[in-house]
């Protein structure tokens, strides 16, 4: 479950980074947005087959969002977050 969680920030953090490219912001916020409005492909009151689109959409946003950003962004991004949980269990 950390893992999840610390990809959920790098994706923030690509989100909020200056240097990200505006195509990834606005592909982030319009998966964002998929995930949570309540209108999909898939209705999520049918049993499991709704939220599996969700997820499946979310893993498709994770993937191309770090395709699109320049790799030594996600480096610096990742190295940061990593670096905050070090300082936060010193």
């Amino acid at each position: 479950m950390q893992a999840i969680f610390k990809r959920i920030q790098l994706l923030w953090a690509i989100m909020t980074h200056k240097e990200a490219t505006w195509s990834v912001k606005i592909m982030l916020i319009l998966g964002l947005f998929y995930i949570i409005l309540p209108t999909d492909i898939l209705p999520d009151y049918i049993l499991l087959a709704g939220w599996i689109d969700d997820v499946i959409l979310g893993v498709v946003m994770f993937f191309m969002a770090l395709k699109f950003t320049p790799e030594d962004l996600i480096r610096q991004l990742w190295n940061k977050i990593h670096q905050e949980k070090d300082d936060a269990d010193n």
